[in-house]
């Protein structure tokens, strides 16, 4: 596997005037439009059935489902009404970092003790062992094949590792490679055939 590191400060910079492009083509157009509309809106709360309303992440899936992980377990939304699930329903976990699909359509979760599998009903559950000592995770990405993800761990709260699953199984590429040793990095993107790993250097080192 190669490693590829990139800045992210180079990536903002690569990115921005693509974006200013788009603000400058859509907004003459559109604001006056934008202006004529009226969007209905709703709020959402727990009393809605959604299990906690701190969120970072959204997700919709191939079926249309929505699914929002918060700090106390897993909400799906089909358009009407919320589905929860916590620990009892296979969760490692009731705080969620994010939710993946695959290539072939299942549903992954990232929670801060490990991964679980969504089989139409409830999770399978894969728990982080003690030996990779890990206190949080906060990133994932899906390899392109589906058969691998890579995550960003924090080891003992003040060093960073990246983890890899595969087949049910847990792997610290921070030992096998020095070079992501005493850095923070966030697995960005995995290309074809799993044969390069691209990662953002978080602190620009």
């Amino acid at each position: 596997m190669t490693l590829i590191m990139r800045r992210q400060k180079i990536f903002c910079r690569r990115w921005r005037p693509l974006v200013l492009l788009a603000l400058f083509i859509v907004s003459p157009a559109t604001i006056r439009y934008l202006h004529a509309q009226t969007f209905p809106f709703r709020e959402y709360t727990s009393d809605d059935g959604l299990p906690q309303t701190q969120s970072m992440d959204v997700m919709q899936d191939s079926r249309g489902y929505l699914w929002i992980p918060t700090r106390n377990g897993l909400a799906r939304f089909d358009g009407e009404g919320f589905v929860s699930y916590l620990r009892k329903d296979g969760l490692p976990s009731n705080m969620i970092t994010r939710v993946i699909e695959d290539r072939s359509g299942t549903i992954w979760v990232v929670t801060m003790n490990g991964m679980a599998r969504f089989n139409g009903t409830r999770f399978i559950s894969y728990p982080f062992p003690d030996s990779l000592k890990i206190k949080n995770v906060d990133m994932g990405s899906l390899s392109y094949d589906s058969t691998s993800f890579y995550l960003r761990a924090s080891i003992n709260y003040n060093e960073f590792a990246v983890i890899k699953f595969e087949n049910g199984k847990y792997y610290n590429l921070s030992e096998k490679y020095p070079v992501l040793k005493h850095r923070s990095f966030n697995p960005a993107a995995v290309g074809p055939g799993d044969s390069i790993l691209y990662l953002l250097d978080v602190n620009h080192d």
